[in-house]
């Protein structure tokens, strides 16, 4: 049975209220999660996409000639980029002909990535193919970390919490 302080119009009035204050701020905080992540992954994105498609330009003409030093040398540029854990160039048999990396590759799935939610690890692999007059001649492969976006994402909501417990805390 309820207390008797319970059962009082005002009682009943507040709770209702605290209620609905709590579905509504779940939605809004659910809402401002979910448009942060939804850009978050569309930016990644764009940026994995623009890196991987610039790296295989660039690296076109060392990849048909075999230039294997102009291949480390391209490599070793645009693993200058601190997201970057790898940065890699294969031929069209599959052969590395130019690697550098933070990871180890022989432990990591290197398919590209098109979701964040669906990835297993916080690198976010792109690739992009060196085709000419569409002749496959190779493919870059890069892999973005993304531990500090997944890092920045659970504080912004750890954050969103905290906002709205201390509203629910001074409207009551």
């Amino acid at each position: 049975m309820l207390p008797k302080i319970l059962k009082t119009f005002r009682a009943k009035t507040i709770i209702g209220i605290a209620l609905i204050e709590s579905l509504l701020l779940a939605f809004l905080l659910n809402n401002i999660i979910g448009y942060m992540k939804h850009s978050n992954e569309h930016q990644l994105k764009d940026l994995a996409e623009t890196t991987v498609s610039i790296f295989a330009a660039t690296t076109t003409d060392a990849v048909i000639s075999s230039d294997l030093a102009a291949l480390d040398s391209f490599v070793n540029e645009v693993f200058k980029n601190p997201n970057l854990s790898y940065a890699r160039v294969i031929d069209s048999n599959d052969i590395v002909l130019a690697v550098r990396s933070h990871i180890d590759l022989s432990k990591h799935n290197l398919s590209a990535d098109s979701h964040v939610d669906n990835m297993t690890d916080s690198i976010f692999d792109s690739s992009a193919d060196i085709r000419i007059e569409g002749n496959l001649f190779g493919r870059v492969q890069i892999g973005l970390d993304i531990s500090n976006l997944k890092q920045m994402q659970k504080e912004a909501l750890q954050h969103g919490i905290t906002i709205a417990l201390l509203e629910m805390i001074f409207v009551a």
